[in-house]
C-alpha cells in the first residue's frame, strides 16, 4: 500500500525452519538476495536473518544467519547427542 507507514515484523523460529523458508522463497523466485548476501549452509539457532519488503512488493534477503550478536562460540553439533 503506497504511503503506508513502515512496518516491522519479528518472526522467531528454529534455524532449520527458517533455512527451509528462505530456500523456498529464493527457489520460488519470491525473493532475491541483496548484493553480497550468500545463503550457504544452515541457518544457526539464535541467528538473525533479515528480509526487507520494498514498496514495490519485492522481497530482498539482506542478512542470513548472522551470529555477530552472540559473544560465544557456536555449538557445532547436537548437544543432545553424546558421541561414544
Amino acid at each position: 500500500q503506497t504511503g503506508a507507514r513502515p512496518t516491522n515484523v519479528l518472526v522467531v523460529s528454529h534455524g532449520g525452519y527458517i533455512s527451509r523458508l528462505i530456500a523456498n522463497l529464493l527457489g520460488g523466485g519470491k525473493m532475491r538476495c541483496a548484493e553480497g548476501v550468500r545463503v550457504t549452509g544452515k541457518c544457526w539457532n539464535a541467528s538473525v536473518s533479515v528480509i526487507e519488503v520494498l514498496e514495490s512488493g519485492e522481497a530482498v534477503l539482506v542478512s542470513y544467519s548472522d551470529t555477530t550478536h552472540l559473544k560465544v562460540d557456536l555449538v557445532q553439533t547436537n548437544a543432545d547427542v553424546i558421541d561414544k
